[in-house]
């Protein structure tokens, strides 16, 4: 029987963030609480990082506990999944969560419900190796604006506010682009978390990336696509601080890029040391894990 196995997966609708933080939860479980963990990831659109594709088991006899991890879960799906051992739920907000073991939320929501715990945040996997591998003391915040846009209009979109000779760093999946004016191309010799630790705003939609810019010490913007996300980039206030523009269709255009500028004038920091966010990462997983271990 497998101690955890963990329920999530990636898409356009999910998102990435779901998947990430899995796979940051997995790989600390098997390296440093040496448990016997395994995943399952279904939709699983992308590329799954190597160091996570032995985790792979689409299904199991059994398991201690089953961690859900992919929003909205049905009442059928969570029966399902409870004869297979103990399920616990993470920021469900669908049927099925009433008949979960356990409901953890991670992420603040608009509306309260007394029968949740309340987990410590979980970074995501490409976030916590990426900082493993830089080997800088320090890093110096040398770049204007760090981008994450999800898709290539989104993207566009947010490149145009922009500042005019503002240097800026596109972000998503292992690739990294600098640029400048318009034109960029691919950065070979930085990685994700460098990226950000080298950044002075961090713009997006609510999500993972800004908590993990938040973490760098950026200055942390979101725009988002629906008025659920730009409530959810309200609520976040509690653990981050983040300037909410809005939606794209009520976002103002001048007061955006006005914020923006001041913001790259005035950075929180101006170096950043790597070592220092890993170790508070990992206190933050490892703090999740110790409230894991009474769900068992």
């Amino acid at each position: 029987m497998w101690d955890v196995w963990i329920v999530t997966g990636v898409n356009e609708n999910l998102g990435s963030g779901h998947f990430q933080r899995m796979a940051a939860l997995a790989w600390r479980l098997r390296h440093r609480y040496c448990m016997r963990v395994c995943m399952r990831v279904m939709p699983c659109v992308g590329t799954i990082p190597h160091e996570i594709q032995e985790f792979i088991q689409n299904d199991v006899d059994g398991a201690q506990l089953i961690l859900r991890d992919m929003r909205d879960s049905s009442i059928e799906e969570i029966a399902w999944l409870k004869t297979k051992g103990k399920v616990c739920v993470i920021d469900d907000r669908g049927m099925g969560r009433k008949i979960a073991d356990f409901r953890i939320e991670i992420l603040p929501h608009y509306v309260k419900t007394d029968d949740i715990i309340e987990g410590n945040f979980l970074y995501g996997f490409n976030f916590m190796r990426s900082l493993e591998l830089i080997d800088a003391e320090t890093v110096e915040k040398n770049i204007d604006i760090a981008i994450y846009g999800g898709n290539k209009r989104t993207k566009e979109l947010l490149i145009s506010l922009i500042p005019e000779n503002a240097r800026y760093c596109l972000v998503g999946g292992e690739k990294i682009f600098l640029g400048e004016k318009g034109i960029y191309e691919r950065a070979e010799n930085i990685n994700y978390a460098f990226s950000l630790c080298a950044s002075k705003v961090a713009l997006s939609h609510f999500g993972i990336f800004l908590y993990e810019a938040s973490l760098t010490k950026c200055h942390v913007d979101s725009i988002n696509p629906t008025d659920y996300h730009s409530r959810l980039s309200d609520c976040a206030q509690n653990r981050i601080r983040i300037t909410n523009f809005g939606t794209w269709n009520s976002l103002n255009v001048n007061e955006a890029q006005k914020t923006i500028r001041l913001q790259i004038q005035r950075p929180i920091s101006c170096e950043i040391f790597p070592s220092q966010i890993l170790s508070t990462a990992l206190g933050s997983i490892d703090a999740f894990i110790e409230g894991l271990f009474g769900m068992l």
